[in-house]
């Protein structure tokens, strides 16, 4: 017997910017400060399979520069449901450098 695995799904549903500020502080080096909801919605499109996941992570990236990083607890997405999950990124006077 075959079953056929199709992808789960993980997408953004709703993001939200409360607060966002980019100075410059010398010669290519900024200094970034923001405040930033994220709504994540993971789909298990599978009928009968479950995936478990221990370690997932959401990055912010401007360019090759990566700026945030938030880490979820582990997640078992139920065959053909979805699960749905919030988070925050906020950081002040983090020191950027882009080319």
């Amino acid at each position: 017997m075959w079953t056929k695995c199709r992808e789960v799904q993980v997408y953004v549903k709703d993001a939200t910017l409360a607060n966002f500020a980019l100075n410059v502080t010398t010669n290519d080096t900024f200094q970034i400060s923001y405040d930033m909801s994220l709504n994540y919605t993971i789909t298990n499109p599978n009928a009968n399979i479950g995936a478990y996941f221990g370690r997932i992570q959401s990055l912010a990236i401007q360019g090759e520069t990566q700026f945030a990083q938030v880490a979820f607890k582990a997640i078992l997405p139920r065959p053909q449901n979805d699960n749905h999950v919030a988070r925050r990124l906020s950081r002040e006077s983090n020191h950027v450098v882009w080319a």
